[in-house]
């Protein structure tokens, strides 16, 4: 592997490696926006802390934005909105399986 795959695998890990990241994304990309409160009560069973350091994580490396409390895609973290689909799709489908 070379010296920049593993600088992309390692900023991917970083960027979306939370396991809140991909049930954060997929809310506000169905909903254009969202407040703290919002997601908390779409992700059941986590903990403030918890939440607070996803949301946290996702402004720091520019997937989303904080505007006094309403967080919103950036125009890089928008990109992202298609492969949440599809990641949403493939659970679907294989959940189905299962």
């Amino acid at each position: 592997m070379s010296q920049t795959e593993r600088s992309v695998l390692n900023y991917i890990r970083h960027a979306l490696g939370n396991h809140l990241s991909i049930p954060i994304l997929w809310y506000i990309s169905h909903h254009d926006k969202a407040t703290y409160e919002q997601i908390r009560g779409y992700i059941i069973y986590v903990t403030n802390t918890d939440l607070k350091q996803a949301l946290s994580e996702l402004v720091t490396y520019h997937v989303l934005n904080d505007k006094q409390g309403v967080y919103t895609f950036t125009k890089d973290g928008q990109a992202l909105v298609p492969i949440i689909d599809e990641i949403f799709q493939w659970a679907h489908t294989t959940a189905k399986k299962s």
